[in-house]
C-alpha cells in the first residue's frame, strides 16, 4: 500500500492520504514516485509523481527544490536577504521588483476589494502588537489597536509596472497570497518535466492535477488530531484545497486562547470561525478564500464564494460545526468505513423526520430589516427572497420587491431562477420598498402550490440597491418537528434576519395584542 500523505502542519486542519489508503477504490493504476521533506517554509513538502521516467526523477526533484528556495528568498518574512524583507526595509523610495512579487502584490490589490478588507497584507504592527501582547500577558487597549487599524485601512504601498515604493514603516506579510503561489509553481515544474499526473502537499495545502482523483480528508476542527475522523472526505481532481483556522496556531493571554489569524479590518483575531476549507481551481485562490473566509462571516463568505467560479467550501462555527456551500456535497466521497462514527442518536432522529408530511399548523417567518442609509440620497434597493431544498435547488421564491426590467435582472443571485419563469416573475414581484422592518411567511408550499416534505432548507435573501451593492444572507433552517430559529448577519443593506419555524400564530391572539 502506498504511503499516505499525513498532515505535518500546525497552521491548518487539512490531512490527506491518497485513494488507497482511505478505503475506497482507486482509478490509479501506474506506480507513484513519493518525495517528502521537512522543515521547507516552516512545515512539511510532499510531492507525488505518477508515472515518472525514473531516469529523470533527479532532475525533477533538483529543479522542485531549487525553485522553493529561489520563491523562499522572494517572500520569505524571516530571511533577512529576501526580496521581501528588503522592501519592507525601505520607505518612500522607488524599487524594482521581480515578476513573481508583482504577480502576488497585484493579486493583494484585487483580492483587497472583493473580501472588503479581510485579505491585506499589512499586518507588520498588528502582529507585533499582539506578539507583545502575548508577551506581557496583558491584551492590547483597543486605543492602540483603533490607531493602527485606521493607518492600514488605506494601502502604504504602490505599484506601477514594475516599480514598488512603500510610504509607512508598516511592513507587508504576504503569506496569505504567496503559499498558494508557491505550490502552483511547483506544479508547474512537475508539468514542465512532462509529470502527467500527480500532487503536492505542502503543509496541507494540496494541489491535484491529471487524469487521477484523490481522496482528502477534512478534519474537524475540535479534533485536530492527524488520527482523528475526519468530517468528510473529499474528491480532489484538477483541482486545490486549502484550510485554514486558528484553533491549532494561537496565542494565549491570561488563560484565554486567540486565533494566530488577525482581522486587518478590526485589528483583532479572528473570532467567526473556528475553521474553512475552500476547494478552488488553483492554489492561490483556495488559500486567499480560506484564510479570508475565518475572518468575514458565513454570509459574507458564502456570498464571495458564489463570485469565484469552480469552488466550494465547508465552515466550521465557533463550536465547530460545519456548514456546506451548495455545490460542496458535489466533491464528497463515501465517507470512510474504516472510520470510527460517534454516536449521534439526535441526528438520526432528525433523519427519520426529513420526508415526513409539513405540519399543517407550521409556517416560516422571515423578519428583515433593510438599512436606512444615513447621508444622501439613495436608491430603493431590489429584494429577493426564497427557498433551496437540501439539493441546493429553488423550491420556493416567497417575494421579490421590484419590478423593474432594467434592475431586477442584477438581482444576480435569484435572477437564473426566475428569467425562465415569466408567470413566477409575476407572481412573486412588489414595488420597491423604502428601508424599514418587514415580515413575509413561507407556508410550506413550493412554487406550484405543492406542500414539500419536512427536511433541512436554506433561506437566501438578496438585497440589491441600484448603483449599489448586491449582498446575500443565507443560511440552513431544519423543517422538522421542533420549533427552529435561524438568525442571518447583518450585511451593507439589511440588518440581521431572523427566521422563525413554528406553528401559526391564532388569529385570536393576534386580535388580543
Amino acid at each position: 500500500m502506498p504511503t499516505p500523505l499525513m498532515d505535518r502542519r500546525t497552521a491548518f486542519a487539512l490531512s490527506a492520504g491518497i485513494l488507497a489508503s482511505t478505503g475506497i477504490a482507486s482509478n490509479k493504476t501506474t506506480s507513484d514516485v513519493h518525495l517528502q521533506y521537512d522543515h521547507v517554509l516552516g512545515t512539511s513538502l510532499d510531492v507525488i509523481l505518477d508515472g515518472t521516467d525514473p531516469s529523470n526523477l533527479d532532475a525533477i526533484e533538483h529543479e522542485l527544490l531549487g525553485e522553493l528556495e529561489r520563491l523562499r528568498l522572494i517572500f520569505s518574512l524571516y530571511e533577512p536577504s529576501s526580496e521581501l524583507a528588503r522592501i519592507n526595509s525601505t520607505v518612500n523610495q522607488d524599487i524594482v521588483v521581480s515578476q513573481e512579487m508583482q504577480l502576488v502584490l497585484r493579486c493583494y490589490q484585487e483580492w483587497i476589494g472583493k473580501t472588503r478588507g479581510a485579505c491585506n497584507p499589512q499586518l507588520g504592527r498588528l502582529t507585533s502588537l499582539w506578539n507583545a501582547a502575548e508577551a506581557r500577558q496583558i491584551t492590547p487597549s483597543d486605543v492602540v489597536v483603533n490607531e493602527i487599524v485606521h493607518s492600514i485601512t488605506r494601502p502604504n504601498w504602490t505599484l506601477r509596472g514594475n516599480i514598488f515604493r512603500k510610504t509607512s514603516t508598516d511592513t507587508l506579510n504576504l503569506n496569505c497570497v504567496a503559499k498558494g503561489f508557491i505550490i502552483d509553481q511547483l506544479r508547474a515544474v512537475a508539468l514542465k518535466h512532462g509529470v502527467a499526473a500527480g500532487l503536492v502537499n505542502l503543509g496541507g495545502d494540496i494541489t491535484a492535477w491529471g487524469d487521477h482523483t484523490w481522496a482528502v480528508g477534512v478534519q474537524r476542527p475540535n479534533e485536530p488530531a492527524e488520527n482523528a475522523t475526519h468530517e468528510t472526505v473529499i474528491a480532489l481532481r484538477n483541482q486545490s484545497v486549502a484550510s485554514s483556522g486558528g484553533y491549532q496556531r494561537f496565542r494565549t493571554i491570561q488563560g484565554q486562547r486567540f486565533s494566530h489569524l488577525l482581522d486587518p479590518r478590526t485589528g483583532k483575531p479572528a473570532a467567526t470561525l473556528t475553521s474553512a476549507t475552500v476547494i478552488a481551481p488553483n492554489s492561490l485562490t483556495a488559500n486567499v478564500l480560506a484564510t479570508s473566509f475565518c475572518l468575514l462571516s458565513k454570509t459574507e463568505s458564502f456570498a464571495l464564494l458564489e463570485q469565484t467560479l469552480g469552488s466550494a467550501a465547508m465552515l466550521f462555527d465557533e463550536i465547530g460545526e460545519p456548514a456546506r456551500s451548495t455545490n460542496f456535497a458535489s466533491f464528497e466521497l463515501t465517507p470512510n468505513p474504516a472510520d470510527e462514527k460517534k454516536p449521534e442518536a439526535k441526528k438520526e432522529e432528525k433523519k427519520k423526520d426529513e420526508g415526513k408530511a409539513w405540519p399543517a399548523d407550521y409556517e416560516v417567518k422571515i423578519n428583515l430589516e433593510l438599512i436606512k442609509p444615513t447621508a444622501g440620497r439613495a436608491r430603493r434597493p431590489y429584494v429577493a427572497v426564497w427557498i433551496e431544498n437540501s439539493d441546493g435547488k429553488a423550491v420556493r421564491t416567497v417575494t421579490v420587491w421590484g419590478s423593474g426590467p432594467k434592475w431586477i435582472g442584477t438581482l444576480s443571485g435569484w435572477w437564473p431562477i426566475g428569467k425562465e419563469d415569466k408567470d413566477l416573475v409575476k407572481a412573486v414581484t412588489r414595488a420597491t420598498r423604502a428601508p424599514g422592518k418587514y415580515e413575509v411567511i413561507w407556508d410550506g408550499k413550493d412554487d406550484a402550490g405543492k406542500m414539500l416534505p419536512q427536511g433541512k432548507y436554506t433561506v437566501k435573501i438578496e438585497v440589491h440597491r441600484e448603483h449599489g451593492k448586491d449582498v446575500t444572507q443565507s443560511g440552513k433552517l431544519e423543517c422538522l418537528a421542533e420549533p427552529k430559529e435561524l438568525k442571518l448577519e447583518s450585511n451593507a443593506e439589511a440588518e440581521e434576519s431572523v427566521v422563525n419555524y413554528g406553528k401559526k400564530e391564532k388569529k385570536e391572539n393576534k386580535e388580543k395584542k
